[in-house]
């Protein structure tokens, strides 16, 4: 568990994910999603967010419209553990989860949506081109 309520997890948000009417994430950027077994991948505060999309998109070869950020606290407000996961093999170093399993369907969507709306009050932390706000 990560203990600092305050620390910023980035998280990148995929093109599909992106609305670009209106300029923000969709809400469905920040739950997990079904292939990763209850848990939304973000990597930890200490991570600069031009850092974390860039390890994001060259070193992993995924895509990314930009790092938003979702609080510590802000996750377990909505009774979702935020976990330090980043000595698993499978994760990169500096790799947190916010786990939203043991959560109902209803309750991961009030959740989810939740986080969207507090990283998007904040605005994103880093787009290519536009810079780190």
């Amino acid at each position: 568990m990560i203990g600092d309520i305050d620390e910023v997890l980035n998280r990148q948000v995929p093109p599909g994910l992106y609305d670009t009417a209106a300029g923000q994430p969709m809400w469905t950027a920040f739950r997990s999603q079904s292939a990763d077994k209850g848990l939304m991948s973000t990597l930890r505060g200490r991570v600069a967010p031009q850092e974390a999309h860039r390890r994001h998109t060259e070193d992993h070869g995924r895509s990314s419209v930009g790092t938003w950020g979702v609080k510590v606290g802000d996750a377990n407000e909505h009774g979702l553990a935020c976990v330090d996961d980043g000595a698993a093999a499978e994760n990169p170093h500096d790799h947190a989860s916010v786990d939203f399993n043991g959560l109902t369907k209803a309750e991961a969507r009030i959740a989810g949506m939740a986080l969207h709306e507090t990283a998007c009050q904040h605005g994103p932390l880093y787009v290519p081109g536009q810079g780190v706000s």
